[in-house]
C-alpha cells in the first residue's frame, strides 16, 4: 500500500485539513488562553521586579549621597579638628616662646646685676689693695707713714687710670 495514492489523496488531505483544523480550534481554545494568561502573569511579574528595582535603585542612589554627605561633613570636621589643634599647638607654642623669652631676658637681668655687682665688689677690692699697697710703697719709699685720705686719692686716681 502505497502511502500517497492518487485514490485516496483526496480525502486524506480532507482529514488532515480537519484533524488540523480541529487542532487549531483546541489549541484556540484552550493552549493559547492558557500560554497568554502564563505570559501575562510573567510579564506582569518582570513589571513588579523592574518597580521594585527602581525603587531599590532610588534608595541605594539616596543612601549613597547621604553617606557621601556624611563623608563630607566628616571630613570637614576633620579638618576642622586638625586646624584647631594647629592654632593651639601655636598658640601655646608662642606663649611658651613668651615665656622663654620673658625667663631668658630676667635671667640675663639677673646675670647682668650680678656681674655689675661683682664688677663693683671686685674694683672695690681692686681699689683698696691698690690704696693699701701705695701706702706700703709710699711709705717705703718716703720711709714715713702716709696718711690713708692721700693714700685713697691716690688709688682712686691710678683705678680711674686703669679703668680708662
Amino acid at each position: 500500500m502505497e502511502l500517497f495514492g492518487t485514490e485516496f489523496l483526496a480525502s486524506q488531505i480532507t482529514w488532515v485539513a480537519v484533524a488540523f483544523g480541529l487542532l487549531l480550534a483546541v489549541m484556540w481554545k484552550f493552549v493559547v488562553p492558557a500560554m497568554n494568561s502564563v505570559l501575562d502573569a510573567r510579564a506582569l511579574q518582570i513589571r513588579n521586579d523592574l518597580d521594585t528595582a527602581a525603587k531599590l535603585k532610588q534608595e541605594a542612589e539616596n543612601a549613597l549621597s547621604s553617606y557621601e554627605k556624611q563623608i563630607k561633613a566628616a571630613r570637614q570636621e576633620a579638618s576642622n579638628i586638625v586646624a584647631s589643634a594647629k592654632r593651639d599647638a601655636d598658640q601655646i607654642a608662642s606663649t611658651r616662646l613668651a615665656e622663654l623669652d620673658d625667663e631668658i631676658s630676667r635671667k640675663k637681668s639677673n646675670a647682668e646685676a650680678a656681674i655689675e655687682q661683682a664688677k663693683v665688689k671686685a674694683l672695690s677690692d681692686v681699689q683698696t689693695q691698690v690704696a693699701d699697697m701705695t701706702m706700703l710703697a709710699v711709705e717705703k719709699v718716703l720711709n714715713k707713714a702716709v696718711d690713708s685720705k692721700v693714700a685713697s686719692k691716690l688709688a682712686d686716681e691710678a683705678v680711674k687710670d686703669l679703668v680708662n
